[in-house]
């Protein structure tokens, strides 16, 4: 905007006379419009600009030209066609007011004002899907002047058929923003779209039309196939492991074009034993005891699975003991008593020889996904685990309890994903229960899977 305030003349240099315009800004942290002048103030025979400098002088009836331009946080003035600033930084504010005023003088000034006007275009496209977001773009053509929206307000029957998301607070010079607003579910038919939009350049309206359409059908279905003989259970592959593997497809179809599925797996603790447990190596004989006869028993106190042994007895002495199971979950290391014989004179005593080891979910599983032509990879080594699914899960004594990724595996309709479980049997008689999730967005896949000696 340019300005000039020509020919000023003040006829008594006592008196005091002031020039400007004044506006407002916004202050978001506070959600308040801000008044803000700029004006130039002539005072016993000095001339101070806006921010209070002395910027030149005057005498009684003597005639000053002010002219200038401000835009944005930018403004520049002249006196008597000399210039003053070149480039000033101020706030940008909303300019609404040109004034005049004086106190023990009078002031002739001829003050004119020049603009190139906003150019502004609100556009929506022709048509879009019920239940969708529709988005138009507000261009500000405007080489200086930022556009300030302050609120946008749908008008008649609009807000029947649309909800407003958002609009942009504010626009530069030369730029665009988006408003966005959701159109509710229904028939197809012209849709009204009436706006007021309430600016710092006054209200904008637009007027116009949008036909809905439908959302195409949309067609899912998904399979989970198991590579062997049972989809619960996992088949041994070793002495040590049980593994399962799977294939999942999917197939997502709307209206007559075929979609891409992100599709999300995961693996989660259901059931079984987790905790810091012994299990026996060996007995160490304290008194191998007399009278003991061949078939004599080795007796553990209970685990949840009992440990086993047998004696190896010497002319009735206990010499030592042959582990056959090192059983598991003892909380404590077990005692170690003998049936006793008929001619048992002396009894034996013993103590359990153990190792400590730790039952988690981590551990005891290992989940990994591909596609048909390889794996991409396990979960454990990308650390691609969660504290626990639907069961709870002691995480903060055991580690995780979910192997979980919150990136998605892109697939093409009917193209498989590869899914290989394992479970590690290693002292693990009593049977685990895992989780299986798969989800492409529509909807979920999931089978409990057993693992353990089965």
């Amino acid at each position: 905007m340019t300005f000039v305030f020509k020919n000023c003349a003040v006829d008594d240099i006592n008196g005091a006379a002031q020039m400007g315009f004044s506006g407002s800004y916004y202050d978001s942290t506070y959600q308040i419009d801000v008044p803000y002048p700029f004006s130039f103030r002539f005072s016993k025979g000095k001339i101070y600009d806006f921010e209070n400098r002395y910027v030149h002088s005057y005498a009684p009836g003597e005639v000053t030209s002010i002219s200038g331009t401000f835009s944005g946080s930018y403004y520049d003035y002249s006196i008597n066609g000399r210039n003053i600033c070149n480039i000033g930084s101020k706030t940008d504010v909303d300019v609404t007011h040109m004034w005049c005023d004086a106190s023990g003088c009078a002031l002739d000034v001829e003050a004119q004002v020049y603009s190139e006007g906003y150019g502004l275009s609100i556009d929506f496209p022709l048509s879009t899907e019920r239940e969708s977001i529709i988005t138009g773009v507000i261009s500000n053509t405007s080489t200086e002047s930022k556009l300030n929206i302050k609120n946008v307000e749908m008008r008649g029957s609009t807000s029947k058929y649309y909800s407003m998301e958002s609009f942009p607070t504010s626009i530069s010079a030369g730029s665009t923003g988006n408003i966005t607003m959701k159109s509710y579910p229904g028939h197809e038919e012209i849709l009204p779209l009436s706006l007021k939009l309430e600016t710092n350049v006054g209200n904008i309206y637009h007027i116009g039309s949008v036909k809905g359409t439908e959302k195409p059908k949309l067609t899912v279905s998904s399979y989970l196939f198991s590579l062997g003989s049972s989809p619960h259970y996992l088949a041994s592959s070793n002495p040590d492991n049980t593994v399962g593997e799977f294939y999942y497809i999917t197939n997502i179809i709307s209206g007559s074009q075929q979609l891409n599925s992100d599709v999300n797996i995961s693996l989660e603790y259901q059931a079984g034993t987790v905790g810091d447990y012994y299990s026996v190596t060996g007995v160490n004989m304290v008194n191998g005891g007399a009278g003991y006869a061949s078939g004599t028993s080795v007796i553990f106190s209970d685990g949840e699975i009992t440990a086993l042994g047998e004696a190896v007895i010497e002319s009735g002495v206990i010499s030592s003991v042959n582990i056959t199971n090192s059983g598991a979950y003892f909380l404590t290391p077990p005692s170690v008593t003998f049936s006793s014989s008929p001619a048992e004179t002396t009894t034996a005593t013993a103590l359990a020889l153990t190792e400590n080891w730790e039952k988690t979910f981590t551990g005891s599983w290992e989940l990994e996904t591909g596609d048909a032509n390889g794996l991409y990879g396990d979960y454990r080594s990308n650390g691609l685990t969660g504290d626990f699914g639907g069961a709870f899960y002691p995480y903060t004594s055991f580690g995780p309890g979910i192997y979980e990724n919150s990136n998605t595996i892109s697939l093409a309709n009917e193209y498989p994903a590869y899914i290989k479980i394992t479970n590690k049997r290693s002292k693990n008689s009593s049977s685990d229960l895992a989780k299986l999730k798969i989800t492409n967005g529509f909807d979920t896949k999931g089978t409990t899977i057993t693992g353990g000696h089965i």
